[in-house]
């Protein structure tokens, strides 16, 4: 049963040192090839609802990184272990494909696929996402013109209750 078989792995892997856990990992996923089957099998059990992750678009709904994944120590660990770039586009399309924002944005920083990764974390509406330590931080004046870009495109696309009129005044008084 595969809930068993990724409770297993997931102690298996706990029991050994921090230090040692990546290369073990490696070491189990021979050939290459079971690195992704087991990334689908642990995004696919005990994982949050889809319909929670993203919208009927794809794009990812606002917080939705911040759901717990039952797998998620796993997961983190697949997607962590050194790859070839065709391996890390194929975990990217999985990450996305299933809602694992987290593990979707890490391997966008890693392929250097930045304008992607901001686009997210404006979706996901969670700003401490642009951060230094994660290495997704805009460095340009071009990153942070499409980051701004995006949020006016996000902005305007969202009904409004009532417009602005240009005398208005904050406290009501026109």
């Amino acid at each position: 049963h595969p809930a068993h078989f990724l409770v297993y792995m997931a102690c298996l892997i706990k029991s050994r040192p921090d230090d040692k856990r990546s290369s073990f990992l490696k070491s189990l996923l021979q050939p290459e090839s079971l690195k992704l089957d087991w990334l689908l099998l642990a995004l696919t059990h005990n994982a949050p609802q889809k319909e929670n992750l993203m919208d009927a678009s794809g794009n990812p709904r606002p917080h939705s990184h911040l759901f717990t994944w039952g797998n998620g120590e796993l997961i983190t660990l697949l997607i962590e272990l050194p790859a070839d770039f065709a391996t890390k586009e194929n975990v990217s399309d999985i990450c996305k494909t299933y809602g694992f924002w987290t593990g979707y944005l890490y391997l966008c920083k890693e392929m250097d696929r930045r304008r992607e990764a901001f686009n997210v974390i404006l979706y996901l509406d969670d700003v401490s996402l642009l951060d230094r330590n994660s290495g997704l931080m805009p460095e340009t004046m071009e990153e942070w013109r499409f980051i701004l870009s995006r949020v006016h495109t996000f902005y305007t696309a969202l009904p409004h209750q009532g417009e602005l009129k240009g005398n208005t005044v904050c406290n009501g008084n026109t």
